[in-house]
């Protein structure tokens, strides 16, 4: 666990040493990214953000979908106002930019997404073991002292390959990106670890890579802000007509038809074990 844990930390900003690391193993993190100042305000405006007349930008606040007691807010970085500046601060700036783009091999949507969440304890997990359907890469920022008691997060290191090539097995045969099987059994991973990291730390992951949120026993809480980058153009779940997407779902695909013919001869059991969750 620790020997993980070394090998995706690092303890300065640069930006080559994070791409490098976020290649070989599809995470690293980033010891005392943000300061504690940073982190009061953050911890203020998490809070402001569950109040949608707070705050210019929210566009939704809901219950959490899998914790019973929780709280998840989502909003769009572009519209902040001053009430969420130190969020918008910390996600537009120019270390975030460059990794995003750096990473795609593109122009990016930085951190367009923004997710506020407050978990409470649970004996259920925060996910299961999952890889995300959409293409993004997510920028994860603890504003509490996070471990295995509190719903710490949980990635199958260096497991993003895997999922990059499942994803465009699915989407090259023309299924829908929303329509991808991705809950992943745990027999199918090899170095799951549990991320231990302070509040303040920098999280940041492709979650092509199989991965979850643990358990909150009782008595805990987790706060998090979470920023997402897309790739342009960002692949939705929705085809536009006539859009590549469109093409490789009609019947004009012949992967669709041909794709037992082409592949390897792995029966489709073997192919993948994963669920597709709704």
């Amino acid at each position: 666990m620790k020997k993980n844990l070394d090998l995706i930390t690092l303890h300065s900003i640069n930006v080559p040493g994070a791409l490098d690391t976020l290649d070989r193993y599809g995470i690293c993190v980033l010891k005392n990214y943000v300061s504690s100042s940073d982190i009061s305000n953050l911890l203020i405006e998490h809070e402001r953000s569950f109040n949608l007349e707070n705050c210019d930008g929210i566009y939704s606040t809901e219950k959490h979908p899998n914790n019973k007691y929780g709280l998840v807010s989502r909003g769009k970085i572009n519209k902040f106002n001053d009430k969420l500046s130190t969020v918008r601060s910390i996600f537009s700036s120019d270390f975030i930019k460059d990794i995003s783009d750096s990473y795609f091999g593109s122009k990016s949507s930085v951190c367009d997404d923004i997710f506020f969440t407050h978990e409470k304890e649970s004996n259920v997990p925060i996910l299961p073991w999952h890889f995300d359907r959409q293409q993004s890469l997510k920028f994860y920022i603890n504003l509490v002292n996070v471990n295995k008691t509190n719903g710490a997060f949980e990635y199958d290191i260096g497991s993003h390959r895997e999922g990059h090539f499942r994803a465009n097995f699915y989407i090259l045969s023309g299924v829908k990106v929303g329509d991808i099987p991705n809950d992943i059994p745990d027999n199918e991973l090899h170095n799951p670890t549990t991320i231990i990291a302070d509040a303040g730390d920098l999280i940041i992951f492709d979650p092509d890579g199989f991965h979850r949120g643990g358990i909150i026993m009782e008595g805990q809480q987790r706060k998090v802000i979470r920023g997402q980058s897309h790739p342009i153009p960002n692949r939705g779940y929705t085809a536009r007509f006539f859009d590549t997407h469109w093409w490789l779902q009609s019947p004009l695909n012949l992967m669709k038809f041909l794709k037992n013919s082409a592949i390897r001869n792995i029966p489709n059991k073997r192919l993948t074990r994963a669920n597709t969750r709704g």
